[in-house]
């Protein structure tokens, strides 16, 4: 299993913040977001974790030199050059060899959240499969669950129908990765590189091929948009973390 992770926007919504430094490199509890994910995915048993970038990824590049070796995993850039023009449809897109034949988890880079969630869904044998939190939230992308499988996912979904939150992080086997590549490859022929990559995977939740949910059951985790949500992750959500973490590791 291999895992992409989305970090190529600009994110201006955080400047000032962010007009120096990618927001993957913004830290959280004395280490940065990208840190927190990879660390979250040391215990999938992956085989190679890809970092797409964009805005200032020679920031990303030199951070990479200096923590590579703390990971049983090789890291390795894909750069997306047409970031400042594209969304994460593109920069997905861009990373389609290295996963082409494997499993791969796919991760946006702005989250941080408990490794539970992650853990769980590696586990799944789903062809393709959204982390979803139950709770509705502002400014993210619902979803629309019928029969146990999401039929839509977007912004687009209102929230009077939407049944859950998606967390910004999927998982898909070898054939669920082909299908969706196909749909983005269609998506892009049309002209939607500004689309996000769940434009594609609704794509095929129309066309009937299952997408299952790994619910968050309450586990903690926030998307850093704008100043607030970095104040939250820092104040709140990160501490819930590592309390929860620091409490598992003394019943086991």
């Amino acid at each position: 299993m291999n895992a992409v992770i989305l970090a190529a926007g600009c994110s201006t919504r955080l400047y000032p913040l962010t007009s120096g430094r990618p927001k993957c490199l913004l830290e959280v509890g004395g280490k940065t977001l990208l840190e927190h994910q990879l660390e979250a995915l040391a215990a999938c048993h992956l085989s190679e974790a890809i970092i797409v970038t964009g805005y200032l990824a020679d920031h990303v590049s030199a951070k990479l030199v200096e923590i590579r070796e703390r990971y049983p995993f090789p890291l390795r850039l894909v750069h997306n050059p047409l970031y400042a023009e594209t969304n994460n449809i593109y920069s997905l897109w861009m990373a389609r060899e290295a996963v082409r034949k494997t499993d791969f988890l796919c991760l946006h880079a702005d989250v941080l959240f408990h490794p539970r969630m992650l853990h769980k869904a590696a586990t799944l044998e789903e062809a393709a499969c959204l982390v979803v939190d139950r709770e509705l939230r502002e400014e993210t992308m619902k979803v629309r669950i019928e029969q146990d499988c999401i039929v839509a996912v977007g912004k687009h979904v209102r929230e009077p129908e939407a049944s859950g939150t998606f967390v910004g992080l999927a998982k898909f086997s070898g054939d669920g990765g082909r299908a969706l590549f196909h749909e983005i490859e269609q998506l892009l022929g049309e002209g939607h590189k500004d689309a996000y990559f769940t434009a594609a995977i609704e794509r095929l939740a129309v066309k009937g091929f299952p997408v299952g949910v790994c619910f968050t059951e309450g586990l903690p985790w926030i998307e850093i948009d704008v100043l607030e949500d970095l104040e939250r992750a820092r104040c709140d959500v990160h501490p819930t973390i590592e309390r929860s973490l620091h409490q598992r590791c003394r019943v086991e």
